[in-house]
């Protein structure tokens, strides 16, 4: 299995824990704000990375 498909599916899982944890303390608009930050994260992630190189 490539690397790439490892990080795939790890952050899958986390994800899905995530999310489960979420849904258990019974806040469902809370999917959508942790999905905006994970996305915020990533974006914020990317721009680094690109100043770097």
């Amino acid at each position: 299995m490539s690397l790439n498909t490892s990080t795939m599916y790890l952050g899958f899982s986390l994800g899905s824990a995530a999310g489960a944890g979420i849904l258990a303390l019974g806040w469902v608009g809370g999917i959508g704000l942790l999905a905006g930050c994970c996305a915020l994260l990533g974006l914020l992630l990317e721009r680094r990375n690109a100043t770097q190189r």
